[in-house]
């Protein structure tokens, strides 16, 4: 009887022990955080701003998933997909006289565009704010991120993709991760890939996201700033068009915008002379899929079944085995 009672002592001490594993930090041990830190402040000033879309990256969503667009305030939420794993990328039309801004959707491992998903992207400028200047055609892409052969690849093919298009971008807007770690060599190859592009990289208008540290989540952004741009926080005018882009501050799965940034772009918005499309590499709370904080079991993750899951199986095995040379000692 005792011994039963001992196993079953253990046994309850084990699983509390793993239990409060897999209910840290919030629910889980790898939440998904895939959100702008402080969001509101943002969200409390559109209402009076002259945002028409905003554009964020981070969350990897493909473009036929439910949520990568969110209209709320008056404002077109729009989720940037990513060229990590499944390359997709959006082509922004804006012509003379015109409200609406076509949105094009394009996967670049088809090579084919997704007509069906045209409506879901294209937005309209603010009421009395049709774009005045030549046409403008604008390639947005994010979270390139590439940590080995393969995803340098992707972006590879996603260039020679767009370079084959008929219609020719005039400026490429790249909404942060442009690489994995912050890396110089992984900046330097980034960039001479853009290069490539029938697009002048004067024209290339990237800010930062969390992959973009050097080294990632504890680092700087010294490296990216000496390749790519030293500017982080900028904005882009084409005709009366105002792109706005502001970049993470801090390595972390949450991001952030420094307050004197916040600052200055609820005054930009303010203009009642331009249109403004405001760009963040995370989205802001509520405004498009998975930018809400969300529970997502430990076990769920590959990470756990390729590493943490054999450990606690051999934990278990050595267990029972102490356990059974004790009572043979007894």
């Amino acid at each position: 009887m005792k011994k039963i009672s001992y196993i079953i002592l253990i046994m309850v001490l084990l699983i509390g022990a793993f239990s409060s594993v897999f209910l840290a930090w919030g629910g889980e041990v790898f939440p998904r955080v895939t959100k702008m830190a402080d969001s509101q402040r943002f969200t409390d000033e559109l209402g009076n701003s002259n945002v028409s879309a905003w554009f964020s990256g981070h969350i990897h969503a493909r473009h036929n998933s439910e949520d990568v667009r969110v209209d709320k305030d008056g404002v077109a939420f729009i989720n940037n997909g990513s060229i990590y794993k499944y390359p997709e990328s959006l082509f922004l039309i804006f012509e003379n006289g015109k409200r609406k801004v076509t949105v094009k959707s394009r996967d670049h491992s088809k090579r084919k565009w997704n007509e069906n998903l045209e409506n879901r992207f294209s937005f309209y400028l603010n009421e009395n704010f049709e774009y005045k200047e030549e046409n403008l055609v604008v390639w947005s892409f994010c979270d390139v991120q590439p940590n080995n052969e393969r995803d340098w690849e992707l972006f590879e093919n996603t260039i020679k993709d767009v370079n084959s298009l008929n219609i020719e971008p005039d400026m490429a807007i790249v909404i942060g991760d442009l690489v994995d770690d912050g890396a110089k060599d992984d900046l330097e190859r980034f960039k001479a890939l853009c290069e490539n592009t029938e697009i002048p990289w004067e024209n290339f208008y990237p800010l930062t996201g969390n992959h973009d540290f050097n080294p990632y989540f504890a680092g700087d952004l010294n490296n990216y700033k000496e390749i790519i741009r030293d500017e982080i926080n900028y904005t882009v005018k084409r005709g009366n068009t105002n792109f706005i882009f502001m970049s993470d501050i801090g390595a972390g799965v949450t991001g952030h915008i420094d307050d004197n940034v916040f600052e200055w772009w609820k005054d930009l918005v303010k203009d009642k002379e331009n249109n403004n499309l405001s760009y963040t590499h995370q989205p802001l709370v509520g405004t498009t899929q998975n930018s809400v904080t969300t529970v997502r079991w430990m076990t769920s993750s590959a990470r756990f079944l390729a590493i943490v899951m054999p450990n606690v199986i051999l934990i278990f095995i050595g267990l029972f085995v102490a356990i059974g040379t004790a009572f043979r000692k007894n």
